[in-house]
C-alpha cells in the first residue's frame, strides 16, 4: 500500500487533472448544438472481495460531449465503512450509439463523496455484457453486468 503523502499527491493530481477536462468539456448550451440524449442504464451486480460481498450500482449515465457522467454506490454489507458513492466519470470518443454496437473499452475516474479517486475500466460488449474493474487503495474489483441504452 502506497504510502499516505503519495497518495494525497495523486489524488491532487488527479483532481486537478479531472477539473482541467471537465472546464474544458464545458460548452454553452448554444452552442452544443443540438440534443439527443441517450441513457447508458447498468444493471447492478456484486463481486466477491476474500469473504466479503461487493455490491456496485451505476445510474444516471448520460454522454456529456467526449464523458460518459453518472453516479455510483458501492456496498459492502460485511464491513460498512468501506461503502462509497460518488460521481463516475469516464472518457470516450465514441458516441454511445457505437459504443453499443462494437467492442469498446472506456476508462476513467469514479470521485468519490469523500474525495477519494478510484480508477475505473469498462470493456462494453455488443451482446450487452459489460465488465467493470475498479480499482481501490485496498484492492482490484472486477464485475460483469449487463447494460442497455435508452
Amino acid at each position: 500500500m502506497m504510502p499516505r503523502s503519495t497518495r494525497r499527491r495523486r489524488l491532487r493530481a488527479t483532481l486537478s487533472g479531472l477539473c482541467v477536462i471537465l472546464a474544458a468539456a464545458s460548452v454553452p448550451a448554444d452552442e452544443a448544438g443540438p440534443a439527443t440524449e441517450r441513457l447508458l442504464t447498468i444493471e447492478p451486480s456484486a463481486t466477491w472481495a476474500g469473504v466479503a460481498r461487493v455490491h456496485l450500482e451505476i445510474e444516471d449515465v448520460r454522454q456529456i460531449g467526449d464523458v460518459l457522467e453518472g453516479t455510483y454506490r458501492i456496498r459492502v454489507p460485511l464491513s460498512p465503512g468501506r461503502n462509497d458513492t460518488g460521481r463516475l466519470v469516464l472518457h470516450t470518443s465514441a458516441s454511445l450509439d457505437k459504443l453499443g454496437t462494437t467492442l469498446a473499452t472506456v476508462s476513467g475516474d469514479a470521485v468519490s463523496s469523500t474525495g477519494e479517486v478510484h480508477e475505473v475500466d469498462a470493456r462494453m460488449q455488443p451482446d450487452g455484457v459489460v465488465r467493470i474493474r475498479v480499482v481501490t487503495p485496498w484492492r482490484t474489483l472486477r464485475f460483469k453486468s449487463r447494460y442497455g441504452l435508452h
